[in-house]
C-alpha cells in the first residue's frame, strides 16, 4: 500500500494507525507493505473497509493525518484524480 501524503504519513508513524482512502478492494485482517515515495515503512494490518460516505469520513477523519473531510479529500483528488475512491480503511477497535 503507498502512502504518498506527508501528513498521512506521519500521523501513521507518529499513532501506529491510519484510515485512508483506497480503490483496491483491500480485506479486513490483510497483511500489507507501507510504502512512501517507494521505500518500505511497515507491515500494517487493514482493521476495517467501509464504502467512502461523508458520514464514513466523518467517523474516520481523526485517523486520517487530516484536519478535516474537505482537506483529506483535496488532497485525496490531488494523488489520484482519474480514480473515485471506493473505500475507506481504517484502523480496528482493538
Amino acid at each position: 500500500m503507498r502512502v504518498e501524503s506527508g501528513a498521512a504519513l506521519r500521523h501513521l508513524v507518529r499513532h501506529g494507525y491510519l484510515a485512508t482512502m483506497r480503490d483496491y478492494p483491500y480485506k479486513p485482517g490483510r497483511y500489507v507493505r507501507v510504502y512512501h515515495r517507494g521505500r518500505y515503512v511497515c507491515t500494517a494490518i487493514v482493521g476495517d473497509v467501509m464504502p467512502v460516505t461523508r458520514q464514513n469520513l466523518g467517523y474516520a477523519v481523526g485517523a486520517s493525518g487530516f484536519s478535516s473531510i474537505e482537506q483529506w479529500l483535496e488532497e485525496a483528488r490531488r494523488l489520484l484524480p482519474a480514480l473515485l475512491r471506493r473505500s475507506l480503511i481504517k484502523p480496528g477497535d482493538g
